[in-house]
């Protein structure tokens, strides 16, 4: 597992002054080549999950799974942004799977409102 700050996925609405990471390609390719399994990062105040293969295909190297996983904010949403989402990923392996559980709050609690389960091959 890797934890960044930026994202390396596009969030899944518009975050246009927050891009992703600087030559993503590149450092996708190297956390593949190094057998990392879930790539987790944030910035964008947005959850999104995604596993690379439905995105990018390495022609060259390992093509086991690697999942990148976006995490919305757990704080208050700045004054100009009062609609960002506020939640958090759950994060749970065995040894035949990996899943990722989004949960928002919705004003009241912690909602539990996707969950992706991946294989880890």
């Amino acid at each position: 597992m890797v934890a960044l700050h930026h994202h390396l996925a596009a969030p899944p609405w518009r975050a246009a002054r927050k891009r992703p990471l600087r030559h993503r390609d590149e450092v996708l390719r190297t956390f593949v080549a190094a057998g990392t399994e879930l790539v987790v990062g944030g910035h964008v105040h947005q959850g999104g999950i995604a596993e690379r293969r439905e995105f990018k295909v390495l022609e060259e190297g390992p093509r086991r799974a690697l999942v990148l996983a976006t995490a919305p904010a757990l704080g208050r949403p700045r004054p100009k942004r009062r609609e960002e989402a506020r939640g958090l990923n759950v994060y749970e392996a065995d040894p035949q799977t990996l899943t990722v559980r989004t949960y928002a709050w919705d004003g009241q609690a912690l909602l539990e409102v996707g969950r992706r389960t991946f294989a880890r091959t």
